[in-house]
């Protein structure tokens, strides 16, 4: 009724191969498995191979997938002067038709289409872009001013310290 189990040990280079490969890619489909504990250390070293290389892999694309500090400053700039350049046109739109209204003048076809509402909101957008622009230049400019009354503060010092120094020989 029953068939016996005949154990074997098959040398074959491919099975160690494949054994390999599934257990360095941590899958693990458990088709082959080490019998001796000479094949169970080479098994654990090609696990743990296998984690080392695939989190080196994903290391290396995600420092690849971030932006260095000059690039994101360009990015920055690129961005802000889209803003501006948005913001001028929102502000014409409506000071055309803010003068059109008042003048009492027909809008065209396309000036009618315009949602006033949404005008106002993407005006307010990029203005507010812009305004975060001047603040970051006056933290900016802050910041200049620390620097340089400190370099002032220094350079007095040391010139204190070089007239001491003159002055006792």
């Amino acid at each position: 009724y029953g068939s016996t189990f005949e154990k074997s040990n098959d040398m074959f280079v491919w099975n160690a191969m494949w054994l390999t490969f599934v257990t360095m890619t941590t899958v693990g489909y458990g088709d082959h498995v080490p019998s001796t504990h000479a094949g169970r250390l080479v098994c654990a070293f090609a696990t743990i191979t296998g984690i080392l290389i695939a989190s080196l892999i994903t290391a290396a694309i995600a420092n690849l997938i971030i932006y260095t500090p000059q690039e994101s400053a360009a990015i920055s700039v690129i961005e802000r002067e889209q803003s501006r350049v948005h913001l001028r046109a929102k502000a014409a739109t409506i000071i055309v038709l803010w003068y059109r209204r008042c003048k009492r003048l027909p809008l065209s076809l396309r000036q009618e289409r315009i949602d006033k509402y949404a005008l106002r909101r993407e005006f307010l957008e990029h203005k507010l872009e812009t305004m975060q622009e001047v603040e970051d230049l006056q933290s900016m400019s802050n910041k200049i001013d620390k620097v340089t009354r400190r370099i002032k503060l220094i350079e007095g010092s040391v010139e204190l310290v070089a007239q001491h120094l003159w002055s006792s020989d």
